[in-house]
């Protein structure tokens, strides 16, 4: 098994600020989930969907094209689900309840904290998981034209009266999965002011690190094997649709983990609320690396474009001018 970490809000979303919530007042407040992630798979493989099934003569061969059939896998996909779900019930609605506990008694944070968490971390965040991920593929079997090395099977037959054999291609599918466990909890509350006769002004108002290593769901997947296998008169698959992603309760203990050489939250509010110069000079660094990485419209994609634009402006003024003309000789006649 292995592990990985997944960070909720991402660095990207509490350097640009979007990531914060405003309590007004000047108030700006963050909390950031550590998820450890561990994976594994439980070494079964099974006979998945059927991919192709056809009629062959006896005798004749058939051949499996390699790259005739490409498997893509979406794990990415699974994986922002699983942020874009806790970032809702962990994140924004606890929030809310932690700003409202915390105005009536500010040094009673921790154990609000760890109050509120507790509370989310129930049948109904395993709900609000399986919710997301019931629009969500595992894998998907495209056709590509790319021809390569090929493998060719003579159709057996097994009787002299027998002419014709049906030939299934399947999928091999073995099951994968990840337990998420919450490993520890950061909250800030910080204040905010921009001057414009003097310096901006980020002063800290409480800050907390929880260590929670409470166990939340597990994800079951199945993940395809990329060569297809094949049968012969009968198929009947153990799995119908290996694409399906479920979601369970999960009740193991939080193995020791720490996650390493990761940017905390008061690092990455020095770039979300720049006060120096320094900071400043920082957060613009920040942000255009942020866009240098967004991909580029295609040259040939914005020419068309441009090619567009102007057709509908050439008609526009075309259209105008007709009904101009229309205008003054309704206005001589």
């Amino acid at each position: 098994m292995s592990q990985s970490w997944i960070l909720t809000p991402a660095d990207t979303a509490l350097s640009d600020g979007s990531g914060w919530a405003n309590l007004g007042g000047n108030r700006y407040a963050a909390v950031r989930h550590y998820l450890l992630v561990v994976s594994g798979t439980t070494g079964k493989v099974v006979n998945g969907p059927i991919v192709r099934q056809m009629d062959w003569p006896v005798r004749a061969k058939f051949r499996i094209e390699e790259k005739n059939t490409s498997i893509v896998k979406y794990t990415y996909t699974i994986q922002e689900s699983i942020t874009s779900a806790v970032t809702v019930k962990l994140s924004r609605e606890l929030l809310t309840k932690v700003a409202a506990s915390l105005a009536i008694n500010p040094s009673n944070l921790q154990s609000t904290l760890s109050s509120e968490l507790q509370s989310k971390i129930n049948s109904e965040l395993v709900e609000s998981i399986q919710d997301m991920l019931s629009t969500v593929q595992s894998y998907e079997v495209q056709v590509v034209r790319e021809q390569t090395e090929s493998l060719e099977v003579v159709v057996p037959d097994r009787t002299e009266a027998e002419t014709i054999r049906t030939v299934f291609t399947h999928l091999k599918l073995r099951q994968r999965f990840w337990d998420i466990y919450l490993h520890s909890s950061e909250y800030l509350q910080l204040e905010y002011k921009k001057n414009w006769l003097w310096p901006d002004v980020r002063k800290t108002i409480i800050y907390e690190l929880l260590r929670v290593r409470a166990p939340l769901f597990r994800i079951n997947f199945w993940e395809p094997e990329d060569v297809l296998s094949f049968k012969y008169d009968t198929y009947e698959p153990e799995v119908s649709d290996g694409r399906l992603i479920e979601c369970v309760a999960l009740d193991s203990k939080c193995p020791g983990a720490t996650p390493d050489l990761i940017t905390n939250v008061q690092d990455l509010a020095r770039l979300a609320f720049p006060a120096s110069r320094k900071e400043k000079e920082e957060a613009t660094r920040s942000r255009q690396r942020k866009y240098a990485r967004r991909p580029r419209r295609s040259t040939k994609a914005a020419a068309k474009k441009a090619t567009a634009k102007k057709a509908a402006a050439k008609k526009a003024t075309a259209k105008k001018a007709t009904a101009k003309k229309a205008t003054a000789k309704k206005a001589m006649a």
